[in-house]
């Protein structure tokens, strides 16, 4: 089976968040059942073709300085219509020419692959492959107001004129990406069983709830947990870790790690104190502004906070604050950094997630992996891969006081040897391979090809 991926990133080679992950793993997951995967993106400035890996090179639209998304100053390019859904152009050539039996697309970036691949092969009379679209995050549609799309902007997409309609693009007035692929993909897979069902309510729906419970009605949604690439993320082979550790050496090598840890980034040292762990988006939508409410009753009894990651610039400068405001218990680095991650992962003891919601999430998978317990909210893949006092702490609601309550019982394990122990072997141990996701896109593959 011959399957084509596309998508606006993938790990290692360009990475903005966990849906890098699961297209650079998916691959490789998908290997030894007999599906041939080769993935497709945009040449970015830097990147070159790999084995497997095909670029798709628009200098003007991808050349650039900045973020596939934004600019060097934090906001949307204004053409990131234009730059995807010519993106998703080549892609449908590439589909159609590659003789490939299926399509893989991926989030909005790659939604308009559906469109096009109908307009390319109506125009040759051509039958077209089916196209599974996986929404990794429903908020983030790809639309803007009809106003918006003057002539110009039109006639550089290249879609015909009837692409526009309610039956394709269109969505109460705006042109939305996403909504196109949603309506005509053959399957639609969202990367949680959770959030596969919360996604068909107004609360979680975005908007666009009405379409997906329409597919749904025709068995075309389907929810399938992510998995974690377990060669990328071992900490008994991690070489950004100070002391690689495994299930046998936990608590040797995770002393060593935090203390090194602690060290290189100007923590206190003195006494031994839980650190929190904090790898994020800086969003409202990732509780940010939760953890910011909650957290200072925690460094106030002498816990630690390390801090990776960008985005709201008022939660940045908040974060940065409570450096100054508790000097030798806050450590914080604004942007990404790959190594940095890892070491936070292997260094602290909690790791917070308390998002609103969450369509999978990784990051409280990886943490577990590297005996960190996480403290998540009860939504998406939080609820599908975090067990509550086995594997970490599950706390009833994204607010303040569920946080603050679930931080005070961080304390109380951490004070307690044998439950912190057990805790971390119990996370340790917890399956997060591709292996039980990957048969059922195989499966998910087979069944649309057949029919």
């Amino acid at each position: 089976m011959k399957v084509l991926s596309a998508a606006s990133e993938a790990y290692p080679h360009i990475k903005t968040g966990g849906l890098a992950d699961v297209v650079g793993a998916l691959p490789a997951a998908l290997a030894p059942l007999g599906v041939q995967v080769e993935t497709i993106i945009p040449k970015y400035r830097g990147l070159a073709p790999k084995p497997g890996l095909y670029l798709v090179d628009l200098p003007w639209a991808f050349d650039r300085d900045g973020g596939p998304y934004l600019d060097a100053h934090g906001q949307d390019w204004p053409d990131n219509l234009e730059r995807f859904v010519l993106f998703s152009q080549r892609v449908a050539e590439r589909a159609l020419l590659g003789g490939f039996d299926l399509v893989h697309v991926h989030d909005w970036q790659a939604a308009a692959v559906v469109a096009c691949l109908d307009q390319l092969a109506a125009r040759h009379n051509l039958r077209r492959p089916p196209v599974v679209l996986t929404v990794h995050n429903l908020a983030f549609q790809g639309q803007q107001g009809f106003d918006q799309l003057h002539t110009a902007r039109r006639n550089l997409m290249g879609l015909g004129d009837h692409y526009y309609g309610s039956d394709w693009f269109e969505y109460f007035g705006h042109f939305n990406l996403l909504k196109c692929a949603l309506l005509n993909a053959e399957a639609v897979t969202t990367v949680s069983e959770t959030y596969a069902g919360e996604i068909l309510t107004p609360q979680f729906g975005c908007g666009l709830e009405g379409i997906l419970n329409y597919r749904a009605s025709q068995g075309a949604l389907h929810g399938i947990v992510n998995g974690l690439d377990l060669a990328q993320w071992d900490p008994a082979k991690d070489p950004a870790l100070a002391q690689k550790f495994s299930l046998k050496t936990l608590t040797k090598g995770k002393t060593a790690s935090k203390l090194a840890f602690q060290n290189e980034h100007g923590l206190d040292t003195k006494t031994s104190s839980p650190l929190l762990g904090l790898v994020s988006r800086l969003s409202d939508q990732k509780g940010i502004d939760l953890v910011l409410e909650s957290v200072r009753p925690w460094l106030m009894d002498g816990g630690r906070l390390a801090v990776l990651g960008s985005g709201d610039r008022f939660l940045e400068g908040e974060l940065e604050r409570l450096v100054t405001l508790f000097p030798g218990q806050v450590a914080v680095r604004i942007g990404y950094s790959e190594a940095l991650a890892h070491q936070i992962h292997g260094a602290s003891d909690f790791f917070a997630v308390p998002s609103r919601f969450e369509p999978c999430g990784l990051t409280q998978m990886s943490a577990q992996r590297y005996a960190s317990l996480p403290i998540v909210t009860p939504v998406g893949g939080l609820a599908d891969t975090v067990d509550d006092g086995e594997t970490g702490i599950v706390i009833p609601s994204p607010t303040v006081q569920a946080l603050s309550e679930g931080l005070k019982r961080a304390f109380q394990i951490y004070a307690d040897p044998k439950s912190l122990r057990q805790m971390r072997q119990a996370a340790m141990k917890a399956d997060f391979s591709w292996t039980a996701s990957a048969k059922k896109y195989a499966a998910l593959y087979r069944s649309l090809i057949a029919s």
